[in-house]
């Protein structure tokens, strides 16, 4: 959570964020799946649908727009389903 202006939130909340290129906007990742040196050095993504940079991005926009915690996106409307389900 932020104490931001939710005006200033909105129109700033990615900005800067990737420190690996130095783009200000944040760059949309477009592969389905990402390369590793071997299974004892694995990457943090591996699989577009167990998360990519862009969905981690949106998620913490979401957490801090809302002024959550956290937030999930998920990859499909039946992951969401089963997420929600899950819950309870």
């Amino acid at each position: 959570m932020t104490d931001r202006h939710p005006h200033t939130a909105a129109v700033r909340v990615g900005l800067e964020s990737d420190t690996t290129h130095g783009s200000v906007v944040p760059p949309i990742y477009l592969s389905s799946n990402f390369t590793f040196a071997g299974f004892a050095e694995p990457r943090r993504y591996d699989y577009t649908r167990s998360g990519n940079p862009t969905r981690e991005l949106l998620a913490e926009a979401l957490a801090e727009l809302e002024g959550g915690a956290g937030a999930v996106v998920t990859a499909t409307g039946m992951a969401t389903i089963t997420t929600v389900a899950m819950a309870f």
